[in-house]
């Protein structure tokens, strides 16, 4: 990878990724935490390729992605985007562990997803392997006797997901870095509630068509300022982190 924007040397392994991401971090306030987010699109716009992201990445966006969410305290994802890429509990690389340890966060990050149903699938391989187990973040009215072996759960007050309470719950956890990696319903939510502290968004040199597009599901949001921060090139694929103003 190379650095367009500040200039700096070109990236060569996983570790030089990780470094960059650290030593780039968005500090938190004493109490607070910052939430950004990990997403790919093509040059129409499209999220997803066969309903999968992967279709749209590449192996130096992959490397970040894996990085940012390696070192987060909490991966925010939506229920229906852990049924569609058949997420797994996170692990860490012997790097990005040092890095965690040396911060003082847990040897791995926790996984919360977000769902009124509580449907994960019934084979879902997060719900079994090696790390903590994955928390499900539910609205007050729903019906738990559903809710699949292995994870913990997390009530929230409301009769609908209220990004607010989540992340306010999540940080009075001990979260300080919150990554959200989609679906756009959960990004469309979290933006509506002026959330995202910072996009770290890749653009995929491809035109897909189709009715996957939008980043924040058609959500209305009102506007806001953000600065490009940060743009690395691999080929003809670009990495961006824009941060708000």
């Amino acid at each position: 990878m190379r650095h367009l924007q500040p200039i700096g040397p070109d990236i060569e392994s996983f570790e030089e990724v990780l470094d960059l991401l650290d030593s780039d971090r968005l500090e938190t306030t004493e109490g607070g935490s910052v939430l950004n987010t990990n997403m790919v699109m093509s040059l129409d716009g499209a999220f997803s390729a066969d309903g999968v992201s992967a279709g749209l990445s590449s192996e130096a966006d992959h490397q970040l992605f894996l990085a940012n969410r390696m070192l987060a305290d909490v991966i925010l994802v939506g229920a229906a985007t852990v049924r569609e890429e058949r997420y797994r509990r996170p692990q860490v690389h012997p790097a990005a562990a040092a890095i965690r340890e040396r911060r003082g966060q847990d040897p791995v990050p926790r996984l919360v997803i977000t769902s009124a149903s509580l449907n994960l699938g019934h084979d879902s391989p997060l719900l079994s392997g090696d790390g903590p187990p994955p928390v499900l973040a539910h609205p007050a009215n729903a019906d738990t006797s559903s809710a699949p072996v292995g994870v913990e759960l997390l009530r929230l007050s409301g009769e609908k997901l209220d990004m607010e309470e989540l992340v306010g719950e999540l940080t009075a956890q001990g979260a300080q870095r919150i990554t959200c990696e989609g679906g756009p319903s959960l990004l469309g939510q979290l933006a509506a509630s002026s959330l995202i502290d910072e996009y770290l968004l890749t653009l995929s040199p491809v035109l897909l068509g189709g009715t996957d597009v939008g980043l924040l599901g058609g959500t209305s949001v009102g506007r806001e300022e953000y600065a490009l921060h940060r743009v690395l090139r691999r080929a003809d694929h670009l990495m961006c982190s824009f941060r708000r103003r």
